[in-house]
């Protein structure tokens, strides 16, 4: 299975208003607020969010409503909202937590694994580079990956790498930007598109 998994970089409204052509590529995955950008263009697969994003939602917005939250995409619910991720039989541990770009790759090869299939990620808008004014597409996104610290956070990038390589599947940073913490190696959406 081929997934794009995108993030809330500051230039992912850019990016799919540019590319979404490709979106019928595969299975679109979306963390946390990314899915108000994706869900414009495309059907939204699967909508990973933090354990605690519907807490904040509701203790900000205390009339929050998830279906009225929904109701203002054009192509409507997706078909997973997720908070839970599968750990086995890749995984990695922090005590520290955890971050989501982690959760959501492990989570999808895992699931891919234990039904035997391929499973070849593209990532895009999830670079874990916060020294912009404004990191995120909306205001007041935080660092929080970075929480971990660089080295931890590079080392479980690597160790994400290592467990695709291991398992005979691929995953890909497709990025333009040069900035970036993600150890995949880069290539374009039209490239990632032509993958079989």
């Amino acid at each position: 299975m081929k997934y794009l998994i995108f993030g809330s970089a500051w230039y992912i409204e850019d990016w799919c208003k540019e590319y979404n052509q490709y979106f019928n590529l595969g299975c679109l995955v979306s963390i946390n607020n990314s899915v108000k950008v994706v869900s414009k263009y495309h059907l939204v697969h699967r909508w990973y969010t933090g354990t605690d994003f519907f807490i904040k939602k509701y203790q900000e917005e205390p009339t929050f409503n998830i279906h009225e939250y929904y109701n203002n995409y054009k192509h409507g619910y997706p078909s997973i909202i997720s908070g839970d991720f599968l750990m086995n039989p890749h995984g990695y541990y922090c005590p520290k937590g955890g971050t989501m770009i982690l959760n959501v790759c492990y989570d999808l090869l895992n699931k891919s694994i234990l039904r035997q299939e391929k499973c070849t990620i593209g990532i895009i808008g999830c670079d874990l580079i916060y020294n912009r004014t404004q990191s995120h597409f909306y205001n007041g996104g935080t660092d929080d990956p970075l929480l971990l610290g660089i080295d931890t956070l590079k080392s479980h990038l690597n160790n994400l790498q290592n467990s695709f390589t291991f398992s005979h599947n691929l995953i890909y940073n497709l990025s333009e930007e040069s900035d970036t913490l993600l150890p995949f190696e880069k290539i374009s959406i039209k490239h990632f598109h032509e993958l079989i």
